[in-house]
């Protein structure tokens, strides 16, 4: 089974994760927070189905060249959390994630194209 997801962004990255998380841990817990929320709505508006264990291919898409792909990538940690979080991965290890890849644009709609591959019907 193949579903995809669009999540709108940017995606906060490493350098504003790492930057929230060393402010302090409640500016940190907000912006999980935030980003849980928004993902989530995605999740619904998509009708993302549980699965046992997938595949993830990453289409990240930026305005312009400014964010480096190291750093854009670090949105992972986020959406991976909130589908565990929603109820899509009972966790996020390694009997779930069976691998990732990840791509890079420039386009004019910032955001993220998840493709989660399951071996489900």
């Amino acid at each position: 089974m193949i579903q995809k997801l669009w999540i709108e962004g940017p995606l906060p990255g490493a350098n504003e994760l790492l930057g929230a998380a060393n402010n302090n841990r409640f500016t940190y817990g907000k912006l999980k927070k935030e980003w849980h929320e928004i993902i989530g709505w995605h999740i619904k508006r998509y009708r993302i189905k549980p699965v046992d264990r997938a595949h993830f291919t990453f289409r990240w898409i930026e305005k312009n060249m400014k964010r480096d792909p190291d750093n854009i990538s670090a949105g992972i940690k986020v959406i991976f959390d909130s589908l565990v979080e929603h109820g899509i991965l009972e966790n996020d290890g390694w009997k779930q994630i069976e691998g990732f890849t990840h791509s890079f644009e420039v386009g004019k709609n910032p955001g993220v194209e998840v493709k989660i591959t399951s071996g489900e019907e």
